[in-house]
């Protein structure tokens, strides 16, 4: 690090890093290929995901959009993830 910073700087820049240093890891756990016995199990399962989905429409108003989409995301990684594996949770 350069003599020029301040130890204030120096700490977040430390904090900075292990964050990175964190989702780098999360990012790879979950970027890790995951093999099915039947890929047309996985391919129904998003399609009635999908389906529920166009059924179901927008979010209503005064809903947290925020919220509603993390709802979508997990449930979209229940549907692409074998039911074995996302019951586990994340390690």
């Amino acid at each position: 690090m350069s003599p020029l910073l301040g130890p204030d700087t120096k700490a977040m820049l430390r904090v900075a890093e292990e964050l990175t240093e964190q989702v780098r890891s999360v990012a790879d756990a979950l970027t890790t290929p995951v093999t099915t016995a039947a890929p047309e199990a996985d391919i129904q399962r998003v399609t009635a995901l999908y389906e529920r989905w166009v059924k179901a429409g927008p979010p209503p108003l005064g809903t947290s959009l925020t919220r509603w989409w993390d709802e979508r995301l997990v449930e979209l990684r229940e549907a692409i993830l074998p039911p074995e594996v996302s019951t586990e949770g994340p390690s």
